[in-house]
């Protein structure tokens, strides 16, 4: 297991896109995974037929990775925008913006600070605390004038310790990235831009979308409800203790190491992928997607609470 794991190491530093965070956690999480299996059975030899070759499995993670590309400003050409201590309590978090892209990472740190990839008019955008919510948003009657002028990529970052309640992103395009955030909810409208929710946690999580990609991935979650038109979703170790509802047009669905009490998927023409995914019950309904879940543990059965397609295929198979 320890050559597997340190191959794994080494492949996924080889791709120089992935944080020594991320990297020990996919670590971990597959040291576990093998470590029971190995304790079920599996020999040594054949970690990596069942796990995957160590490269293939950075390749697919990097390609999971690569669902947002939010243009986050670079060290030699960032501006600090904002600094500033949130003030005591639970603080709510609220964005609004037209066509900028947006990160929010919490870190080690006392203060909230923004920064960005240029200098930001005052007059175009308000940014700081408003008693108990953080905002960064365009003035009023300023977004239809400045929608075509050039885009900014914010970046901001919040204390760890930060107590944060209800978080609201809105936007018309842009991609924005989430990561480490831990709050009472997560709500987001955007008509495109892709997006990238990482490590945190949240009593709820609302995504509305036109189009654009998703990636969550490590979240805890209560429940998650996601409505796209176009636009695929990528989940990987995620931990729902609710529903996790999703309904689209045309976009895919790929799920793997995740579990959840209620699994619910309306699609159109949408195929659903599932690997190592336990819904305690899941409900299907497609026109002329296709449907597929293999899962390794017999000892966790999925309900099958409605299946509907009409030219599609549903199987779950337990390897």
């Amino acid at each position: 297991m320890k050559k597997y794991l340190d191959d794994l190491k080494t492949a996924l530093n080889e791709t120089k896109r992935f944080t020594e965070a991320e990297i020990n956690d996919i670590v971990a999480d597959h040291e576990e995974m093998i470590g029971e299996a190995l304790a079920s059975g599996l020999a040594e030899a054949d970690i990596e037929s069942k796990f995957g070759n160590p490269r293939k499995v950075a390749a697919d993670l990097l390609e999971s990775k690569g669902g947002a590309s939010v243009r986050e400003p670079k060290p030699e050409s960032a501006k600090a925008i904002f600094a500033g201590v949130p003030p005591s309590g639970t603080i709510g978090i609220t964005i609004r913006l037209a066509s900028d892209d947006v990160s929010i990472t919490a870190e080690t740190r006392d203060d909230v600070a923004v920064y960005c990839d240029r200098s930001v008019p005052a007059e175009r955008y308000e940014i700081g605390f408003l008693d108990k919510e953080f905002v960064i948003r365009m003035k009023k009657g300023d977004v239809g004038t400045w929608f075509h002028r050039g885009a900014i990529a914010f970046d901001v970052r919040i204390p760890l310790a930060m107590s944060v309640g209800d978080v609201l992103f809105q936007q018309a395009s842009g991609d924005y990235a989430i990561a480490g955030v831990k709050a009472a909810s997560l709500k987001i409208n955007t008509a495109s831009g892709d997006g990238d929710i990482a490590d945190g946690s949240f009593e709820r999580i609302e995504i509305g979308a036109v189009n654009g990609d998703l990636r969550l991935a490590r979240l805890i979650v209560g429940d998650v409800s996601i409505s796209q038109v176009s636009g695929d979703l990528s989940v990987m170790h995620l931990v729902c203790e609710g529903d996790l509802s999703f309904t689209s047009t045309s976009g895919d669905v790929e799920i793997v190491d995740s579990v959840c009490a209620n699994a619910i998927f309306h699609t159109v023409s949408g195929d659903f992928e599932g690997t190592e995914f336990y819904p305690e019950t899941i409900a299907f309904h497609s026109v002329n997607g296709d449907v597929e879940i293999n899962n390794a543990d017999r000892s966790r059965p999925i309900t099958v609470k409605s299946s509907k397609t009409v030219s599609g295929t549903i199987r779950i198979r337990e390897k």
